[in-house]
Order: structure tokens, then sequence, then C-alpha cells
């Protein structure tokens, strides 16, 4: 199974991340500055599925949280064989 994160936004629509931390970051922090800023990550992948951060508003209390889970994806991607060319 492919790894796949999401922003999950207060209103239960989602945005897909890319799996680069930087890239992933950008758009988390795009939410934020346009008020979507209590959504959640999530992930269906069986090495992420139980590891969920949920936002409480604050860009720099959500950031260190998004880094580890976004760092955690690509780990799992990685060992998947995960090829960004694609």
């Amino acid at each position: 199974m492919s790894v796949t994160v999401w922003y999950m936004r207060d209103n239960h629509t989602f945005l897909r991340l890319p799996l680069e931390v930087n890239l992933a970051l950008q758009a988390l922090e795009d939410e934020f500055i346009h008020g979507d800023s209590r959504g959640m990550l999530c992930s269906k992948h069986p090495g992420l599925v139980n590891i969920q951060y949920h936002s409480n508003g604050n860009w720099n209390d959500f950031k260190p949280l998004a880094v580890g889970f976004l760092r955690e994806a690509m780990r799992i991607a990685n060992a998947e064989g995960y090829d960004e060319s694609k």
C-alpha cells in the first residue's frame, strides 16, 4: 500500500499533502494562513493509521508534530521503494 498523507480540515474536507516534508509544511502553513487551522494529519497507511495529530489552531504548536508525522511518512515511503519521479 503506498503512503498518502492528508490534512483534514475542520469542515472535513481534505488536502492531499506531498511526501516531501518542506513542500508539505508549506502547504500546511498556507492552510493556517487562510484560516483552516484546526484540522488534523492522517493517513490510511497501516504504519501511520494510528498516528493522528490534531491542531489547536496554533502553527507554532502544530509544526513540530507535523514535521514528525511527515518524516515518518517519508521514512515508510522510502522503505517501500517510493520514487518521487513517478
